[in-house]
């Protein structure tokens, strides 16, 4: 029986669709940023305060894994904070 987030039963399947062009997983960002996921982790959440609809939930395998995503507006934040390291 599958679950939803919490362990509670599904009623219905969750229909989770793909990540729309410019949305970005956390450790997607990480590795454009060339950064720790917990340092990006810490940038975004500061701007997800006042916009916690700029981080949904969207498919990423065909399996069914469903992970957060950065909507391009905090992404542009995010990047703009931290920049790109040097190597």
């Amino acid at each position: 029986e599958k679950t939803v987030r919490g362990g509670k039963p599904a009623s219905e399947p969750i229909e989770v669709p793909y990540a729309p062009d410019g949305w970005m997983t956390n450790t997607g960002l990480a590795k454009k940023l060339k950064r720790d996921r917990e340092t990006v982790k810490v940038s975004a959440n500061k701007h997800l305060v006042g916009h916690p609809e700029w981080k949904q939930l969207y498919r990423i395998t065909d399996d069914e894994k469903i992970t957060g995503h950065y909507s391009p507006e905090l992404v542009a934040l995010v990047e703009e904070e931290l920049g790109k390291k040097e190597e």
